[in-house]
């Protein structure tokens, strides 16, 4: 039994399945629902055929490793991990109102003032509590920020963040979000996120 005041582990045979969220060339994402407590959660599996690379699978550990580090109501929360023959499974809180990107389409947002602080004060949040960690998000843009039921948002997708103590010398990210020193493998460090914020 787990000490009083533990969160229950989830098993696997409980959690059932609801429907895609998304894929992706690395991974993919399912809506589960938790049968004994209805709860619905998002169950990223990373599959294994696509980790056949080192770098490949000290990312995908880094993403388990570097959310379980993190406790802050503007990221993701990681619930728990596990491993099956095809895929190493994380399962996340799962974020029902989409991405920023799709909202402000949606919505017909852009131009909107009182939105666009908002949601930078949110990022901005959750760049903060990552940094404090050492930690480099590398990839934000507003298809990885999620809006919760009621709007608040989370930084999600954390397939290229790094723990990361001085430099690092990785050309990654997406390009319209790229920061001059990233483009230049000048080494970079936590400058490159609030880059991509202010492009946001």
């Amino acid at each position: 039994a787990s000490p009083a005041g533990t969160p229950q582990p989830y098993l696997r045979a409980d959690l059932r399945l609801l429907g895609c969220l998304g894929t992706g060339g690395f991974a993919s994402v399912d809506l589960v629902e938790h049968a004994p407590t209805a709860k619905r959660l998002a169950l990223k599996r990373l599959h294994r055929s696509a980790l056949a690379d080192p770098w490949s699978r000290r990312q995908a550990l880094a993403e388990k490793t570097i959310l379980s580090m993190t406790c802050s109501p503007f990221v993701v929360r990681l619930h728990q991990t596990f491993r099956t023959q095809q895929a190493l499974c994380l399962l996340l809180e799962f974020v029902p109102g989409g991405d920023l990107l799709h909202a402000f389409c949606h919505h017909e947002l852009f131009g909107n003032e009182g939105c666009a602080r908002f949601y930078a004060a949110g990022a901005a949040l959750a760049l903060g509590h990552l940094h404090e960690r050492r930690i480099l998000h590398r990839d934000l843009k507003p298809e990885n920020i999620l809006l919760d039921a009621q709007g608040w948002p989370k930084l999600t997708d954390f397939g290229l963040a790094k723990f990361c103590v001085g430099n690092t010398f990785t050309m990654c990210g997406t390009p319209n979000y790229l920061a001059p020193e990233t483009l230049l493998q000048a080494g970079h460090c936590d400058g490159v996120d609030w880059w991509a914020l202010g492009i946001l």
